[in-house]
């Protein structure tokens, strides 16, 4: 945690190995008050925040002292991410709620007698509805996952198969935007060990999320990818493109990489996938050069050999 390299044969003082004035100050402090000593420090090694805690030996004539050196950084990087994470819902469920609550007091107020408003503010009523509805579910979702709640039941499944099921139920959200959605070649059955309804389900955020970020005329691809002790599945598009900065950042929760991917959605479905992967023993990652070039979204699972799978799928 000093960064120090311990030579035990040489007797050096503490300042030889914790060059922070703040940690031998408090050596200091501790043996001449003959008292325990207490100091969050940062100390200027790989960021790490720490909390210092000298105490003298009893009976040593002040001449002993312990140093706890406890390292925050982890537990700092957590309370930062709950602040975070629990700003981020109460702004997700604040917009619905809120409209919920004005086309309620606009009926009420007498809009409820004409029809056509009646009519349009009641449709609306369903679609704020809807999406605080699915927000609540995705939270949950995301919850039961990291909680190690969810059930999996790993098989040998197809990746193709189940890439092209997912792009059949996609396919009229990308027709209504003019997207091209390409499935995998017939030469690209890939088998991996996974669960298949939680690979679909990855696969469908994937999806959602390129078309979204895609306009008239782009173009999204799904390939399947061949590989031993892994096989990968990748959906890349023409569309946006992802600022490097932002790539490391994407499967956070919540996490939106700009004004231009902040309307609709809750920023958790990628969230979300990277969980399943994980879970299931594979990665996922994105690749782009950047704004205006288009993005790939990559993921690896266990595989098995291709004859093995012939002959046993």
């Amino acid at each position: 945690m000093l960064a120090a390299r311990i030579e035990p044969e040489l007797r050096r003082t503490l300042a030889d190995y914790a060059r922070d004035h703040e940690v031998v100050g408090l050596v200091r402090t501790a043996k001449l008050r003959a008292e325990p000593q207490s100091r969050i420090v940062d100390l200027g090694v790989r960021g790490q925040r720490a909390r210092i805690v000298v105490a003298p030996v009893a009976n040593s004539g002040h001449e002993w002292v312990v140093v706890l050196i406890h390292d925050l950084t982890r537990a700092d990087a957590a309370e930062t991410s709950r602040r975070e994470f629990v700003a981020n819902v109460s702004h997700e469920l604040r917009s619905p709620i809120a409209s919920l609550k004005a086309l309620a007091e606009t009926l009420q107020a007498g809009a409820i007698d004409d029809p056509g408003v009646r009519d349009d503010f009641l449709s609306r009523i369903g679609t704020e509805a809807d999406r605080l509805g699915h927000t609540v579910e995705e939270l949950l979702e995301l919850a039961r996952i990291e909680a190690g709640w969810e059930r999996f039941e790993p098989c040998w499944c197809d990746l193709a198969e189940i890439a092209t099921n997912a792009i059949d139920r996609i396919q009229p959200m990308a027709t209504r935007k003019g997207i091209s959605v390409q499935a995998p070649d017939d030469d690209q059955h890939v088998a991996v060990f996974a669960d298949p309804d939680m690979l679909d389900h990855v696969l469908n955020n994937i999806l959602h999320n390129a078309i979204k970020f895609s306009t008239d005329g782009d173009v999204v691809a799904v390939r399947a990818r061949y590989g031993v002790p892994s096989a990968g599945l990748t959906v890349t598009d023409s569309g946006m493109g992802i600022a490097r900065e932002d790539l490391g950042r994407l499967f956070e929760r919540f996490y939106k990489a700009d004004r231009s991917r902040a309307g609709g959605g809750t920023g958790l479905g990628l969230a979300i996938a990277k969980h399943l992967v994980g879970r299931q023993g594979g990665r996922i990652w994105a690749e782009s050069d950047g704004p205006g070039k288009g993005s790939t979204f990559c993921v690896e699972l266990p595989s098995r050999p291709k004859d093995g799978f012939q002959n046993g799928h």
